[in-house]
This record gives C-alpha cells, structure tokens and sequence, in this order.
C-alpha cells in the first residue's frame, strides 16, 4: 500500500464518517484530558452517557482538584477503572499548585501526571496543541494492520508505530488522527459475541465486586466488613472466600478509594 493512497482512503472515508463527538469541539486542555481519561480501556458510547454531567460539576481544574470523594464517586458511578477518578484529581492538584494552573506541553512532563502514560501523553499533546506526535492505540493498530501487514501476523509495536510516523499527517495531526481512530472503530468492530462473552467474563469478576463496594460505601458512609461480605452474599449468591474479600479490599486501600479506620471502612 503507498502512503498517499492510503491516505486518499483515509481522508475521503472520513470526510463522510467523522465522528460528532463533544471532546473534538474544543482545545481546552482541561476539557480534553478529562476526556483522555475516560476513554482509557472504555468505549466512546460510554464515556458520551458522563463526560458533559462531570464537565457541569467540575468544569476547570481549580474545581477539580478541591472535589471530595462521595461527589467524584457519584459522578464516575458506571463508567468503571475508578482509580481513574482519583487520577484525575490528582492530576488537577498538581496543575494548580505544582504548575500554577498551566498545562504542560512536554510530553515527558504530561508522563508523569497520575495515570498518564506513553499513549495518554502523545494523544493530549496532538489533541490540545494540534502537535505533529504518531501515536497507537487499539484502533489505530487495526487501520494499520490491515492495509500494511494484511498477511502478517505477530506485528510488532516498534513496525507498527514506523508505519503510524510515515503516514502522519504534519499539517494537521489532531484531525489525521481522529480518522484513523474513526476508520478503526467504525471498520473493524468486534463480533457482538465477542463483547456479550467479554462481559459475561467480567461479572463476579474481582473489578466487579471492587465496583460494587465502592459504591455501597459512597451509599452508606461507612460501613463493617460483614456489611460488605452480606453486599457480596447478595450480589453473587454464594459465600466468597474472605481472603478473596480482604485481598479486594486491599487493592482498593492500596488505591486510596476507600479508607480502613478503627473497623470500618469509609470513602
């Protein structure tokens, strides 16, 4: 496949199929980090059902960064990976008291912001300042895969990220990228039965049973651990094993998403 028919396809797909979505109207770094966040391992249909309620709530870094955790919980209730929500908060803090309210443009530095890494850091850069940085994520790789390594299998990252820099749009990265991300997603979707088994999967999974008590706790304030192990009684149906309870609850200390005091657990 040569470069510029590539492109040709791309860019004409795209100009037909562009995804609407609330993130891609602005350059606000604030409003697109949020956005960065969310869509880590979730689909954008998802993250679209909260992305305006937490802008409303918290809508800089400055209100971010003073929120308290019962609000924060309440607002990312659904959306899953809830360290993400503490990441973000984490991450306002520092902007306001480490950068006085002003948002890196070194990817280096954007690497080191709580729950930003390689991907997160190119992507905000590309998204707030329109940087000319190739970067490869899930939907990226399939555009890539099927027109350059059609035949190929077990492609490794490093051939797969030269093909993403050799294609690169320089002139206007931030809309390049959002094609082959849209391309990806809208081509090359899963087989339905592969999401259905994926949550099935997930179910009395242990990411579902820290969700599940994370939000009991934001419910009731505080609560004892045979609160949580009648909660888990309930949700599963069976007796879990408690040292599969205190492992769970101590991921989630581990995490600071939950507190442990005198006994009982708070938000």
């Amino acid at each position: 496949m040569e470069v510029e028919d590539f492109k040709n396809i791309i860019n004409s797909w795209y100009l037909v199929n562009r995804r609407d979505l609330p993130w891609r109207k602005t350059f606000d770094p604030y409003s697109i980090l949020v956005s960065e966040i969310m869509l880590q391992q979730t689909q954008v249909s998802r993250v679209l059902n909260f992305y305006d309620k937490f802008l409303d709530r918290y809508p800089t870094f400055s209100s971010l960064s003073i929120a308290d955790n019962k609000t924060l919980y309440g607002l990312w209730n659904g959306l899953g990976y809830w360290k993400r929500a503490l990441n973000l908060r984490k991450t306002a803090e520092i902007i306001q008291v480490k950068y006085e309210g002003v948002f890196p443009n070194d990817i280096d530095t954007l690497k080191t912001l709580p729950g930003v890494g390689e991907y997160t850091s190119a992507a905000l850069k590309c998204f707030i300042y329109n940087y000319p940085v190739a970067f490869v994520e899930t939907n990226i790789r399939k555009v890539i895969k099927h027109f350059f390594f059609s035949e190929t299998d077990n492609i490794s990252d490093k051939e797969i990220y030269k093909i993403a820099d050799l294609v690169l749009d320089k002139d206007n990265p931030r809309e390049w990228n959002y094609a082959l991300m849209d391309y990806g997603s809208s081509e090359f979707k899963l087989k339905k039965v592969t999401q259905k088994a994926k949550k099935e999967s997930f179910i009395f999974s242990n990411r579902y049973y820290r969700g599940e008590i994370i939000r009991y706790i934001t419910q009731k304030g505080e609560v004892t651990i045979d609160d949580i192990n009648s909660l888990l009684v309930e949700k599963s149906g069976i007796e879990i094993n408690s040292s599969r309870i205190n492992s769970i609850l101590e991921s989630l200390i581990n995490d600071e998403l939950i507190i442990y005091k005198n006994g009982r657990y708070y938000i």
